[in-house]
């Protein structure tokens, strides 16, 4: 059931992230919201598996170690999708794909197992619109 329900909700956040980012004329809202999803949260997966010894106490699947996972593959994913959007310094990108990084990463945290389908997307799209509303693309 809950194979399913994950399913459903990535590929449901997929075509909104994306109409969503076509009507804005942002295309990198899209990225932002997706591979956070398919990188982030596949890297915390495999990291958290490996080397989680320190779980969460509301989440018992889930650790700190994992969360890093998260993180890093987050920040990757969505400063490369800022750079090549955005023309801006990269110092200014990589502050941002920081705080979007942290903002993703705490949602998964925060996430039943397969809700996250649901989260990252938001969480991503929503935080790299506020942050990169006013940027001037390349």
């Amino acid at each position: 059931e809950s194979t399913l329900a994950s399913v459903f909700m990535a590929s449901t956040m997929i075509g909104v992230t994306y109409f969503a980012a076509l009507y804005l004329n942002m295309l990198w809202l899209f990225l932002c919201a997706i591979l956070p999803l398919s990188v982030g949260d596949g890297m915390g997966e495999i990291v958290g598996r490996r080397y989680g010894k320190h779980k969460y106490g509301w989440r018992k699947k889930k650790s700190i170690e994992g969360s890093i996972g998260v993180f890093t593959g987050s920040f990757i994913s969505i400063f490369a999708s800022l750079w090549f959007f955005l023309n801006e310094n990269l110092l200014a990108l990589a502050i941002k794909s920081i705080v979007i990084s942290i903002i993703i990463a705490i949602t998964e945290g925060f996430s039943e197992s397969y809700k996250d389908n649901l989260f990252l997307p938001i969480a991503g799209f929503i935080s790299t619109y506020l942050l990169t509303a006013q940027s001037i693309p390349k």
